[in-house]
């Protein structure tokens, strides 16, 4: 999304992350051996350790949701598995306005 903002010269993105630098052995080692997952999903300083509400299909439990610390941290943490959004959330925003965030486009982009 930033790549995709900061193209547009009308407009000023600004990024923010915390947690430690990409420069931290620690955080590229986790982040580019997929078994660093198992310690990178659980550790303090590289990941906020978010839980669900309680889930009424789970017999209202918490879901453990791992976010990352640093940037793009949330995709580095994700086991190197690539989720793609549904092509009718992509279609619906263009329609609400947003030009050029319809599936095609983003697909003709990538």
């Amino acid at each position: 999304m930033a790549k995709r903002l900061s193209g547009n010269s009308d407009i000023s993105a600004c990024l923010l992350k915390a947690g430690p630098s990409d420069a931290n052995p620690l955080h590229k080692y986790l982040t580019k051996v997929p078994l660093g997952i198992g310690l990178l999903m659980w550790h303090p300083v590289l990941n906020w350790g978010y839980y669900s509400e309680k889930e009424s299909r789970l017999k209202h439990r918490c879901m453990y949701s791992p976010r990352g610390k640093a940037l793009v941290d949330s995709s580095a943490s994700n086991a190197m598995i690539y989720t793609r959004g549904q092509t009718d959330d992509f279609n619906h925003w263009a329609f609400l306005g947003s030009k050029g965030w319809d599936w095609l486009s983003l697909k003709l982009a990538a």
